[in-house]
């Protein structure tokens, strides 16, 4: 069986820099980061602006006609 690539799309440069471990974190964040790699050591990470986030477009009240006509 071929291995899954798994992708990350994260709106959050922060949360990207935590995972990724660019700086000392306090503990409850870093056991967090730790989770993250343990459930998904070989994830790719990436960043996603907010505005290009389809994922967001129901926390920003669009009604379901937007999100049908909605080009994300």
């Amino acid at each position: 069986m071929a291995d899954k690539m798994i992708f990350m799309w994260l709106d959050s440069t922060t949360a990207l820099y935590r995972i990724e471990n660019k700086g000392a974190w306090k503990p409850f964040v870093n056991n967090r980061r730790k989770e993250i790699h343990k459930l998904v050591p070989d994830a790719s990470l990436y960043h996603c602006p907010t505005e290009e986030n389809p994922s967001d477009l129901g926390m920003r009240g669009a009604t379901a006609a937007m999100l049908q006509n909605s080009k994300l």
